[in-house]
């Protein structure tokens, strides 16, 4: 409940009104296509991802606003665990 998947545009949006109304800031989790996860999670530390890009999009509309974010790689990752997992586990 409460969670959504918006483009980063409508994140903008949202994240415009709900300062208006005195929300301190937002948590972001990507969701993102299959394409561009691999086994080690590249994909988490490019400069032009969606997470990065959509953090860059909110700091630019509203800098004040509180923007967190999960560092786990489950995300970005083909195994979908959250840190990287070789043949010791």
């Amino acid at each position: 409940p409460g969670c959504s998947r918006l483009s980063i545009d409508k994140i903008v949006e949202t994240c415009k009104e709900a300062a208006s109304y005195g929300v301190a800031g937002t948590a972001l989790f990507p969701a993102l296509s299959d394409d561009v996860k691999d086994e080690f999670a590249k994909e988490s530390t490019n400069e032009n991802g969606l997470l990065q890009r959509c953090i860059k999009a909110i700091k630019k509309d509203v800098p004040d606003f509180l923007v967190i974010t999960d560092i786990a790689m489950d995300p970005y990752s083909t195994q979908g665990h959250d840190g990287y997992v070789n043949e010791k586990g």
